[in-house]
């Protein structure tokens, strides 16, 4: 074979190598292209909508609630259901939104289906509750609580199935990455296998044709061996982010198990201060209760004052009428003393007149008889005037006797009045003592309302601090979704320098097929 057959089939023989090198290397980098566009195009978008899809089922049950128990609070329920409302109406969005994507397998399509068989059960809780809240049914509130209890199980395998959707797609993603890494690493290494042969066979035929040949064939082997290790690098950036982006999913994941984690603790710091709540309107109304015994004790002790106050009146009005039967008494008294004294003026004078009759009758004698006439009536005037005397001692020993009756009943009246105050006193002072211990029941209440409000005050500090951690996962996830963003831009940028070696592989080519046919002949060749 002659020196041009030669250097042609050597030329042709290399120019194939190089051919077969750049298009091994365009496929391999499209191939690796088109894995990573997975990645970025369809499983970064998938889990943030699972992530979404999450965020929004978990925001619904929490408004849901705060809509229950702050259904007084118009400023409160008004932020509840425009959360609710927005909550419901993005779900949607962002289901319709997955479901516009192209699905990896039946697999994903079965989980999807599962997913939204639960979440219609969630969301129609959700619009139930709304009904409930604008509708004027007696009782609403109490079977919003129902609807949240009852459909506690179905948001629970709900978020279960969302998690177990989130799993496929990062395992799927974990395949995608390993494949990728895989088909970089053959490229690689066939690559590598074809640039040693084509050196090593361009390298002989510089040594046996030429010098400047072989210094031209070394240098294009040097050229092509630079492409490859670029080619190499390239596809080791291209692994490293892979990697980078599988990490960073594996944290967004890890990242939302803590926040449903956390959601769930909030939900149960809720109950408790809902339940604590309650117990201090219990506490409020036994309170009020005991506040309504004590006006009763109240009110009976002031009957029974009162009472003892009519008592004493009673008394007063008694003494005072014992007073004026003890003033008639001594007027009837000081009557009989009167007629007493004229009684006895009489008495006396008659015992004048009788003296002085029987004087006359006896120094008149026979004359003197009219006088013994006029002496025998004042005799029986005398007989008179001893009956009146007798007369007025019986009157005496009967006012007497008056007298100490009255004394008697006055003061047996008295002494049952007294009785009676102090029976109404006692009453008083065991009023006074119902007083006290319903008072005492009252200051136990309160002090245990203080104590539940207490409590109260800690579950609300433990749901702050369950609402951190919910931010700070939420950060997470942010976080892991700009690394994941980064990981994808390296990727994109890995695919352009790539792109690139093969274009300098295909310039190297053609300084290959300048220095063998020169100028003019390379013009032909191209024709």
């Amino acid at each position: 074979m002659s020196l041009k057959g030669k250097l042609t089939a050597g030329m042709i023989f290399v120019c194939m190598g190089l051919i077969i090198l750049a298009l091994t290397g365009y496929l391999s980098l499209n191939n690796v292209v088109k894995e990573y566009e997975k990645l970025v195009v369809q499983s970064v978008p998938k889990l943030g909508d699972i992530s979404g899809l999450r965020a929004r089922a978990a925001q619904l049950r929490a408004d849901s609630l705060k809509l229950t128990l702050f259904a007084e609070n118009a400023e409160e329920s008004k932020k509840a259901i425009e959360g609710l409302n927005k909550s419901i109406t993005r779900y949607r969005e962002i289901t319709k939104e997955y479901k516009e994507k192209t699905f990896f397998s039946k697999e994903e399509e079965q989980k999807l289906s599962s997913v939204d068989e639960e979440a219609g059960k969630v969301l129609a809780a959700g619009e139930k509750v709304l009904a409930l809240f604008n509708s004027n049914e007696a009782g609403k509130v109490e079977k919003m609580k129902e609807v949240l209890v009852g459909i506690e199980s179905t948001a629970l395998d709900h978020q279960k199935r969302l998690l177990a959707l989130d799993d496929y797609i990062v395992e799927s993603s974990a395949q995608w990455s390993k494949d990728s890494n895989e088909l970089a690493m053959k490229s690689k290494t066939l690559m590598s296998v074809i640039a040693v042969l084509t050196i090593a066979i361009s390298i002989v035929g510089a040594t046996i044709f030429s010098l400047r040949l072989s210094k031209i064939l070394q240098y294009i082997a040097d050229q092509l061996s630079t492409s490859s290790n670029e080619v190499g690098k390239n596809a080791d950036r291209v692994s490293d982010a892979s990697n980078s982006l599988s990490s960073s999913t594996t944290e967004q994941a890890s990242a939302l198990q803590e926040t449903v984690t956390a959601t769930t603790e909030v939900a149960s710091m809720i109950q408790t201060t809902a339940e604590n709540t309650q117990n201090s309107l219990a506490k409020a109304e036994s309170s009020k209760q005991s506040a309504i015994n004590g006006q009763n004790a109240v009110n009976n002790m002031l009957a029974s004052i009162d009472a003892i106050s009519k008592s004493n009146r009673e008394i007063s009005e008694q003494v005072e009428k014992s007073n004026n039967e003890m003033r008639e008494i001594v007027d009837l008294i000081n009557n009989i003393n009167e007629k007493t004294k004229v009684i006895n003026e009489i008495v006396f004078q008659t015992k004048l007149l009788s003296f002085n009759a029987s004087v006359e009758a006896a120094r008149a004698g026979e004359a003197g008889k009219g006088f013994a006439v006029v002496a025998e009536e004042v005799s029986k005037l005398a007989e008179m005037s001893g009956g009146a005397a007798e007369e007025i001692r019986t009157l005496l020993e009967q006012s007497n006797t008056r007298v100490e009756s009255i004394i008697s009943a006055t003061r047996e009246n008295v002494t049952r009045l007294v009785t009676q105050g102090e029976d109404k006193v006692l009453a008083g002072v065991r009023t006074a003592d119902g007083c006290k211990r319903a008072l005492d029941e009252i200051n136990n209440d309160i002090t245990e309302m203080v104590s539940m409000s207490k409590q109260i005050t800690e579950a609300t500090k433990e749901q702050s601090m369950g609402v951190s951690e919910i931010n700070s996962a939420l950060e997470s996830i942010g976080l892991a979704t700009n690394q994941n963003a980064d990981a994808s831009r390296q990727c994109s940028l890995a695919a352009d320098e790539l792109k690139v070696q093969v274009s300098n592989t295909h310039q190297v080519v053609n300084s290959l097929l300048e220095v063998i046919y020169g100028n003019s002949k390379k013009d032909e060749q191209r024709a």
